[in-house]
């Protein structure tokens, strides 16, 4: 087959594409992969076809060709009986445009989505809710998968902006940013924390490498509830420092002023760099 013709049909065993000809329509064809494919009657309609499956995706889409491209009750009980599967993970439902309801294991959700958004099959605006796992145990699966809580009905893009591989369709810049924010803060968390509380102490007196200690010590206790105060108290009854000073102001300048240096960078980055990338999807 010849690619003259810009209208392409798949083969649903390995994802390759061939372009669709008037004179081969309804005939069938062995794939390069060889599975026998059947030819489109009509020409089909294919949005974004220009972007190439992941190789996630292709197993995805021969695994479950039903569940990606058909709209049949079957499909959605097949995908319902996975998420039933595990009900420790988190279910996505989301309604389409044509009245058909995807109910997806938190596995699979992100790629078949994706896959949905560019084939057009699903829009940002279709109405989407999570179904959660409670800590509540039970006796046996079947009763367990009654504890899901859903949320609230809401856009898909809502649920999408926290998922990096669904936001980068739509809002690179942003997808790229929050990635770039999450990596500088864990690369930097430590040595901005440390000298935040370091410079916190010198304004108390503390000599330079003495508030360097004190500050990491004070960054390393600060989740816990005993060890904590401990430091607080040692470090006020060795500078003579207030320590409930110490208790009230250090977790406010880990959360208002050491968080936000150390993701500047990263989501400095991120953002510029997501700027440069296309968006696939308006």
């Amino acid at each position: 087959m010849d690619n003259g013709n810009p209208a392409k049909f798949i083969c649903s065993a390995c994802g390759r594409k061939y372009t669709w000809k008037l004179e081969l329509a309804g005939r069938r064809a062995r794939c390069k992969c060889g599975t026998i494919i059947q030819v489109p009657l009509d020409p089909p309609v294919v949005k974004n076809d220009c972007i190439p499956f992941s190789a996630r995706e292709k197993s995805l889409y021969q695994m479950q060709p039903s569940a990606i491209g058909q709209n049949q009750t079957g499909s959605l009980q097949s995908q319902t009986m996975q998420s039933q599967a595990n009900s420790s993970s988190t279910d996505w439902e989301v309604m389409l445009s044509t009245g058909e309801r995807l109910l997806l294991n938190e596995k699979d959700a992100v790629p078949l989505l994706r896959h949905h958004l560019l084939m057009g099959k699903a829009k940002l605006s279709n109405r989407c809710r999570l179904h959660k796992p409670v800590t509540k145990t039970a006796d046996s699966e079947e009763e367990s998968q009654q504890h899901k809580t859903p949320t609230e009905w809401k856009p898909l893009q809502e649920y999408a902006d926290h998922e990096f591989n669904l936001c980068i369709l739509y809002n690179p810049a942003k997808a790229w940013a929050d990635c770039g924010a999450m990596i500088s803060f864990f690369v930097m968390i430590v040595p901005v924390a440390t000298v935040c509380n370091a410079f916190f102490l010198v304004l108390y007196g503390v000599e330079t490498g003495a508030a360097i200690f004190w500050g990491a010590l004070l960054f390393v206790s600060t989740p816990t509830v005993i060890g904590f105060p401990i430091v607080a108290i040692l470090i006020a009854k060795t500078y003579s420092i207030s320590a409930f000073w110490i208790v009230m102001l250090t977790p406010p300048i880990l959360l208002f002023v050491s968080v936000p240096i150390a993701s500047a960078p990263g989501y400095i980055i991120g953002w510029v760099l997501g700027l440069t990338r296309p968006k696939l999807l308006e």
